[in-house]
């Protein structure tokens, strides 16, 4: 392009100073992603940066390259978990709970725990979001709202004539669910109320498969040409004994 440098194929590329190549605004952020990919620090839900959006991604990266290098021949410290300088002493001071780990293992898989997030929300407002949406169902004027009071089971800080107060119910339920109970007081004088104990896309109260499918191809979509979407997604809705993660991962944009 006229006026664009570009480097020409053999011509040795100018290093910069610092580890890859990276000066300090390029190591500052290196540091603040390494972290987070070591443990998935929550530090990146409170500061700047982007990295929270692959900490996901990376923990499922993580432990299919882990499969694949064991099946290799790599090997692992076969006291990992409870050794001295193991995961139990280096996150839990030594109080691991070794029956939370073992209890029906083999039987008890935590993938179906899994919360699929139906708006793109911190999920502590998915309860008060599915609470609103009942209660506007209903004919709901929202001009009509005089004041709002939502029962969280923490601190949730929300705007506008939006009142949290502390909910025993919630409380008692979190954190395996996220539950919320919301009141709406009217002009007129009436008083709306909905409850939600398990908001919607956790195991309680599961998005259905068509809800499912359409958050994955409107994410897909978003890096993916339509074609290449079309086939991912059958690829995936195949029969499970079919499923193969290279063929997964081996479907690329369609040019």
């Amino acid at each position: 392009m006229p006026g664009r440098r570009t480097a020409g194929r053999g011509r040795r590329r100018r290093r910069r100073p610092g580890a890859y190549g990276l000066d300090g605004e390029g190591v500052a952020p290196a540091i603040g992603i390494a972290a987070s990919m070591g443990a998935g620090l929550l530090e990146a839900n409170r500061a700047d940066g982007t990295v929270k959006r692959v900490h996901c991604g990376w923990a499922a990266h993580a432990g299919v390259t882990a499969a694949a290098l064991a099946r290799e021949g790599l090997t692992g410290p076969p006291t990992v978990l409870e050794g001295r300088f193991g995961f139990f002493a280096a996150y839990l001071d030594g109080r691991g709970d070794a029956d939370a780990l073992l209890a029906g293992l083999g039987k008890r898989w935590e993938v179906t725990r899994a919360v699929y997030k139906p708006y793109p929300a911190n999920h502590f407002t998915h309860p008060a979001i599915d609470c609103a949406f009942a209660l506007r169902a209903g004919d709901l004027d929202p001009g009509d709202i005089e004041e709002i009071e939502l029962g969280v089971p923490a601190r949730l800080a929300l705007a506008g004539r939006v009142r949290c107060v502390a909910d025993d119910r919630a409380s008692g339920l979190f954190p395996l669910s996220f539950g919320a109970v919301l009141r709406i007081r009217t002009r007129g004088g009436t008083t709306l109320t909905h409850r939600v104990d398990s908001s919607r896309g956790g195991p309680g109260n599961p998005l259905s498969s068509e809800e499912l499918a359409l958050k994955f191809r409107l994410n897909a979509s978003r890096a993916l040409p339509e074609e290449a979407v079309t086939a991912l997604d059958r690829r995936i809705a195949g029969p499970a004994e079919a499923q193969d993660a290279r063929h997964i991962a081996l479907i690329s944009p369609v040019t």
